[in-house]
């Protein structure tokens, strides 16, 4: 009860914050700058944003053959995937992690177990994380819907992969298409949750929030680009897409249409990081004096 108590406190400073709204914007903003259609005709690429601004947009979607639903089921297009780790956390980064560096830290111990308040500070900011990248998910499939229309300007591509393929296919049989819209929820649900790992492991050995809130970006970068490009010198093509499957952060928006097997892999492999994390955090607090501090 009080692990979830301590859980339940943290993750209210963090939604009623204005971090909260503005990560939220942010990564909605990111999402609808990314481009969903390229018209070879003239070389120009389109986004939702683009759709919005221009007169003639309605052209522009029935000559690409746009669907709401296949954009909406995509990954997250445009620099998400750059992005994200360090927007989805900015409500902890703000809120939680100064209680690093002064004497809340040692008022909040006196109230709960060192064990209990990490607990807490990690589980509630990759629920948070998780929730910003779902919740703009939503939006964006809102604003997707409003401007692309509800009519079938072109197959449903993607929505015929979610019903045929791995565990998505399994939900859609017993639940049908609503399902569908609730899992890629849920994949977003996971990839901000995956995605704030790197912050939440910085801000167990640095102090400094700014330092917590840019390392993570230039640590995806260089990770990211490994993986895509890297990764290729080293290993046949067969074993550089399961790594990609595997390890790539991005793909975790594709998790249910894996077979069971890599699927439990990814979660095992996230449970592992949780673990890692929480281990290093609660290493650093034992060293800690009274005060707190290192």
């Amino acid at each position: 009860m009080k692990h979830n108590r301590t859980v339940r406190s943290n993750i209210e400073r963090m939604c009623i914050s204005n971090y909260f709204i503005i990560a939220l914007v942010m990564t909605v903003f990111l999402m609808l700058s990314g481009y969903i259609y390229t018209d070879f005709t003239n070389d120009k690429s389109y986004s939702i944003l683009s759709l919005i601004a221009m007169k003639g947009s309605k052209s522009i979607i029935e000559q690409g053959g746009l669907n709401w639903r296949d954009i909406y089921l995509l990954d997250s297009p445009g620099y998400t995937w750059m992005f994200a780790p360090v927007i989805v956390t900015l409500p902890y980064i703000a809120m939680i992690c100064p209680g690093n560096s002064n004497s809340n830290t040692r008022f909040e111990l006196f109230r709960t177990s060192k064990k209990k308040y990490i607990f807490g500070k990690i589980i509630s900011g990759i629920i948070v994380s998780g929730m910003i990248m779902a919740m703009a998910q939503i939006v964006y499939g809102i604003v997707c819907l409003l401007i692309i229309g509800n009519k079938f300007t072109g197959d449903n591509n993607l929505m015929n992969v979610y019903k045929l393929s791995g565990f998505a296919g399994y939900v859609y049989k017993h639940l049908g298409n609503v399902s569908v819209y609730i899992l890629r929820i849920m994949e977003a649900f996971l990839y901000g949750m995956i995605s704030s790992l790197p912050v939440m492991f910085l801000s167990a050995i640095i102090k400094n929030k700014y330092l917590v809130f840019s390392i993570p970006f230039m640590l995806n970068y260089f990770y990211t680009m490994f993986l895509n490009n890297g990764v290729r010198k080293l290993f046949k093509i067969n074993i550089v897409i399961k790594i990609r499957q595997i390890f790539l952060q991005s793909n975790i928006q594709s998790i249910f249409l894996y077979n069971y097997k890599i699927m439990f892999i990814i979660i095992l492999i996230f449970i592992i990081q949780i673990l890692a994390v929480y281990a290093i955090h609660y290493f650093i607090m034992e060293r800690r004096c009274d005060c707190c501090e290192r």
